[in-house]
Order: C-alpha cells, then sequence, then structure tokens
C-alpha cells in the first residue's frame, strides 16, 4: 500500500520521443504508488506514450516539450495540490513559477541544487555529497514500478546459452547501435560463439535503415522495434550493451550486466559510478573499444557471473515507494499566485 497524501497530483513529465521513455517510467514508478487522482501533462499527443499511463488518469496535452502554460492554468483554478516534473526541457523559471504555488517535486538527472521543495535524483552516486533533506539521492531511490519484478521469473545463467541485448533508446543520436552490431558481426566472424542478439529501436530511430542494411540478413539478430514491454527481452538476456540511466536499473533488476557506453556528458559519470559497483563495464563509442569488453565477459563466463550476482542485489525494488513517502511530508507553505 502506497502512502495516502495527495488529493490531486500533477505529473508533468517529458514524452518527446527525442529525450526516450525513461522519464515517463519513472513518473509510472512513482504513480503505481499513489491511491490518488492524477493528471499527467504531456508534450504532445501521443498514442504509444497514453497507452502507457493508467486509463483511470486524466491526459493533458501542453504542445511542445518546454510548455506549462496548462498545468500553471490549472493550478490557477486549485486544480492541483502538488506537482511531480520531470523533464529537462523546462527552465527553471518555469520551476519557480510552479512552487511559488503549489509542493513541487522533481526528478533530476543532474547533481545540483534545483528550485524545487524535493528533488530525486534516482542514480549512484560517491560518499562526497553532503545530505539534505529535501535533496534523495542515490540507487535506494531508484525508480522501479510496483510488482515490476516479481511479475517475472529470472532468466538463469546457462553455460550454452549466450544472448546479447543491444538497448541504447528509442533516438540513439551518437549511433552507438550501430557500433555494437559492427562488433558482434565481427566477433561472429572471428570466434566459434553461438550468440543471439536483440537489437531494441525507437519507431521513430534515424538508425532503422542503417542497421537492417549492416544486418544484411544475419540470422543471429533480431530486431525490435518499440517493444511494448522490455520484460521479455530481459528474461532472455545473458549480458546487455546500453547507457546508464532509466534501462539500467530496469536490466539490474532482471540481473542483466551491462556494458555501457555514454551517449552524452550526462553518461559519463554515471558510467564510473555503476564499474565501480561492480555490474557493468565501460566501453567507448568505437568498435575496438567494444570487442575488448565483449570478447572479455565471453570468454571469462566466471566474470560475467561474479557480475549477474552483484546485478540482482543492486536494485531492492522499493525506490518508488521511499520517494512517495518522503513526498507525503512535503506541504503547502504560504505559496502565492503564478505572476
Amino acid at each position: 500500500m502506497g502512502p495516502k497524501f495527495i488529493k490531486k497530483l500533477a505529473i508533468r513529465v517529458c514524452t518527446d520521443s527525442n529525450y526516450g521513455k525513461g522519464h515517463l517510467t519513472r513518473c509510472i514508478a512513482i504513480r503505481s504508488f499513489i491511491k490518488f487522482k492524477t493528471t499527467w501533462y504531456i508534450d504532445l499527443k501521443d498514442h504509444e506514450i497514453i497507452n502507457m499511463i493508467p486509463e483511470k488518469d486524466k491526459i493533458v496535452i501542453e504542445g511542445n516539450a518546454s510548455s506549462c502554460i496548462k498545468i500553471k492554468s490549472d493550478i490557477k483554478k486549485k486544480n492541483i495540490s502538488m506537482v511531480l516534473l520531470d523533464s529537462s526541457a523546462i527552465s527553471n523559471v518555469e520551476y519557480l513559477k510552479i512552487k511559488k504555488n503549489v509542493p513541487l517535486v522533481i526528478i533530476s538527472d543532474l547533481m545540483k541544487t534545483i528550485n524545487a521543495d524535493l528533488t530525486i535524483y534516482p542514480h549512484p552516486v560517491s560518499h562526497q555529497f553532503s545530505k539534505k533533506s529535501n535533496f534523495l539521492k542515490g540507487l535506494k531511490y531508484s525508480l522501479i514500478r510496483k510488482n515490476y519484478r516479481s511479475e517475472y521469473n529470472f532468466k538463469d545463467y546457462k553455460k550454452k546459452e549466450f544472448n546479447i541485448l543491444i538497448s541504447m533508446g528509442a533516438i540513439d543520436k551518437a549511433g552507438v547501435t550501430l557500433t555494437a552490431v559492427k562488433t558482434v558481426k565481427k566477433i561472429l566472424r572471428n570466434t566459434s560463439y553461438k550468440l543471439k542478439i536483440f537489437i531494441v529501436l525507437g519507431s521513430n530511430s534515424p538508425l532503422k535503415t542503417h542497421v537492417r542494411s549492416a544486418l544484411n540478413l544475419e540470422k543471429s539478430f533480431k530486431i525490435v522495434v518499440n517493444p511494448k514491454d522490455m520484460r521479455f527481452l530481459y528474461c532472455k538476456t545473458t549480458l546487455a550493451i546500453g547507457a546508464p540511466g532509466q534501462s539500467q536499473i530496469e536490466r539490474l533488476v532482471f540481473g542483466i550486466p551491462s556494458i555501457l557506453v555514454s551517449q552524452n556528458k550526462i553518461h559519463k559519470p554515471l558510467i564510473r559510478q555503476w564499474v565501480k559497483l561492480g555490474c557493468s563495464l565501460q566501453a567507448d563509442n568505437t568498435v575496438y573499444s567494444l570487442y575488448k569488453k565483449i570478447y572479455f565477459l565471453l570468454s571469462n563466463r566466471e566474470s560475467l557471473k561474479k557480475m549477474q550476482i552483484k546485478s540482482k542485489n543492486i536494485i531492492d525494488g522499493l525506490g518508488a515507494l521511499r520517494v512517495t513517502s518522503n513526498m507525503s511530508k512535503v506541504t503547502l507553505n504560504d505559496k502565492i499566485s503564478i505572476h
């Protein structure tokens, strides 16, 4: 049972495909522990996104990724008791305008002070950061929705099986997916390992044509476009090539070690922390670098098995519940009107 504290929760979340679906899945995780009325404010009308949101919730279309016009209008009408915001496209100016009227909770991918009543940084951190009561940080607050793990059984490691998941997000502007495909093809040519490779691409990915061309009817590869539920792939995966954000947390719930490749400047410090935890390896976006890391795990199954065991024990699945419990402590204090 989640804490009952918010009569009218508004969730303003980035749903633009250029930013991936991690923002939405994090908010869904928190929403799964909330019992009261919730309204979602999303960027654009998108049926794939709308189908992910609970049917009983109301959905409002803001019009673009940076807009808060409609949510501020509903705040003025006193239709909102608290705002949960997860979007890097919305400015600090808008944060302040919202925070002046209602309690504001922000999920952030940056380790910095933000104008909010409560900030959640759901990523691994080093021990050097000071504690602040309104700044929840670390994997204790990783955001996985209720029953995410219990609905599926883990795929046990078997010596004769080696399934690789390549999942670099809906868009993958850095083109890591294509590099990974070329790398695994080279491994298949140079070794006797029997591999099965699942490649996940977003429906709007600019890489679809390039990846299909690079595969050239290779039987070991399977392309999965915009899967409704990644868990059916996680159950089959021995090792993943991916990014260090929300998808990494989901993979760890299923005990999947990952070779992590940075796609932007935010990713680099995150990858260092994941490597320190012993559940991941770091690689550059080159065939040479990826080849070394994949081949190492192929030829060192004991090292892989140790990484799998560590991965299973890192995320306890209770982060979203802890966040909602802390949200219940945030109250409305001397809020004034939006100008």
